[in-house]
């Protein structure tokens, strides 16, 4: 894997059994397994922004043809994605809501399609601001409406 290059490798095995042995290596000799591991552990949130950024943010296969248009997707791309978990810890927390889910009763953390479904939600709401969203206890056909097509992704 290093060609020529000196690694430390780290073999990590679960005591409590679950899961197969794992096997972590690095460029890095100066590193102690721990400071391996700890860098590893906190490339887990970089590798999910960029599996949602491809997924949700269609920046797997953009159909771009200009070279400048190739250089600005990526970054804006990413902006957006930035900018929407900024928005939703600021003030999307407050719409999300999890459909029925008999299969995942107690799922308490939303998932970026959770966010922006939400922010789907609430830009649909802006567009028509003053509605009155429940009659009588119950959903408007309107408020129905905008809840389906927020989820449809």
């Amino acid at each position: 894997a290093g060609k020529d290059r000196l690694l430390s490798i780290v073999l990590a095995r679960d005591t409590a059994g679950g899961r197969p042995d794992q096997m972590f290596y690095c460029t890095r000799t100066d590193w102690d397994a721990r400071t391996i591991l700890s860098h590893y552990a906190n490339r887990w949130s970089v590798e999910v922004m960029h599996f949602n950024a491809k997924q949700m943010m269609g920046l797997e296969d953009p159909a771009n043809r200009t070279p400048l248009a190739v250089e600005r997707t990526a970054p804006v791309g990413l902006v957006l994605y930035g900018l929407t978990l900024v928005w939703f810890d600021r003030d999307g927390h407050r719409s999300v809501s999890f459909p029925d889910r008999p299969w995942y009763p107690g799922k308490e953390e939303p998932s970026y399609a959770d966010i922006l479904t939400a922010l789907r939600r609430e830009s649909w709401r802006g567009q028509f601001a003053g509605e009155d969203w429940n009659q009588g206890g119950q959903e408007t056909p309107l408020a129905q409406l905008v809840e389906f097509v927020s989820r449809a992704a």
